[in-house]
């Protein structure tokens, strides 16, 4: 791990962000940087995007992730 440098964000073929609202999103720009960014259409924003739902899914429809609530 090290910090992420201007530099790092020229070179990258996807920049993802990514919260627990959110959960995965892939950038299209970068204000005075990239405009050619493929966004959420990237194959690893696709993917991990995906795989956050897929790991959810046990949970959706209860109104609750902890059983003990419900």
């Amino acid at each position: 791990e090290r910090p992420l440098t201007v530099s790092d964000l020229a070179r990258a073929e996807e920049v993802l962000l990514s919260n627990s609202i959110l959960r995965v999103v892939g950038l299209a720009r970068l204000a005075g940087l990239r405009e050619d960014l493929p966004g959420g259409r990237g194959p690893l924003a696709r993917a991990l995007f995906a795989r956050v739902l897929a790991l959810e899914s046990p949970t959706r429809g209860r109104g609750t992730i902890r059983p003990d609530l419900r």
